[in-house]
């Protein structure tokens, strides 16, 4: 029996967010062995969302991108070890 394909696998992700308003959309996607969280900024202006990524045992993974405005962003976690609740804090605010 072959083992179970990563893309196949599913586990909970609790999300987060702290927007300051501004009208961003956050997405997660889980694509294979990594997650992928999409930002669109529908804001005027440009946003900086810094975001982290905690699984378990895992030392938490932090990543800060600037997304323009009326684009979109995806920002990659790959998991070192086996998802199994996987917690993601994004925090944007007003790029300056």
């Amino acid at each position: 029996m072959a083992p179970e394909s990563a893309a196949a696998r599913e586990y909970p992700i609790a999300l987060t967010s702290n927007l300051r308003g501004l009208n961003v959309k956050v997405e997660p996607i889980i694509a294979g062995p990594m997650v992928i969280v999409k930002l669109t900024n529908q804001s005027p202006g440009d946003v900086r969302c810094t975001l982290e990524f905690v699984n378990g045992p895992q030392i938490p993974f932090r990543r800060t991108t600037e997304v323009s405005a009326g684009r979109e962003e995806p920002v990659v976690f790959r998991p070192t070890v086996e998802v199994i609740n996987l917690s993601i804090d994004v925090q944007c605010e007003p790029d300056k």
